[in-house]
């Protein structure tokens, strides 16, 4: 293979491989730590501690 075409085909390779690669392997783990950061900020404003993470959060508004 003649070296300008190493310009091209060398670097569109590598990046279909890296797209490839990201969505299928890399994608659903941070897909499952998105949902997990989500589950947890839904239940610290709407679970059994939102009331005391109101009043933690209100009674420290001032130190900001």
């Amino acid at each position: 293979m003649p070296d300008y075409l190493y310009l091209v085909v060398v670097p569109v390779v590598s990046l279909l491989l890296a797209v490839f690669l990201a969505h299928t392997l890399i994608g659903p783990f941070g897909r499952m730590i998105g949902d997990g950061v989500a589950w947890a900020v839904k239940w610290v404003m709407t679970g059994s501690f939102a009331r005391s993470a109101r009043h933690c959060l209100a009674s420290c508004m001032h130190r900001w």
